[in-house]
């Protein structure tokens, strides 16, 4: 599975072992790779300047600030 991935098998293994800096692009490799798709609900405000967002051609930056926003706010709910 790590080869048609196109991540090594000891990447698959620190995933496997919850291992908690793991690249975010290389799980969603892996996950492709299963046949497993992941899915984010974001909140309704942060979802509807997302879609403004990338209906402007958003850039990362622009994304970056989005999810910025939304971990702070689950943070200060904690």
């Amino acid at each position: 599975m790590a080869s048609s991935a196109g991540v090594g098998p000891v990447f698959v293994m620190d995933v496997e072992r919850g291992k908690p800096t793991v690249q975010l692009g290389k799980v969603m490799q892996l996950l492709k790779e299963a046949g497993i798709e992941l899915v984010v609900e974001l909140p309704q405000d942060i979802a509807e300047q997302a879609k403004r967002s990338a209906s402007k051609g958003a850039n990362s930056a622009r994304v970056q600030s989005l999810l910025s926003a939304m971990f702070s706010r689950r943070s200060n709910k904690a």
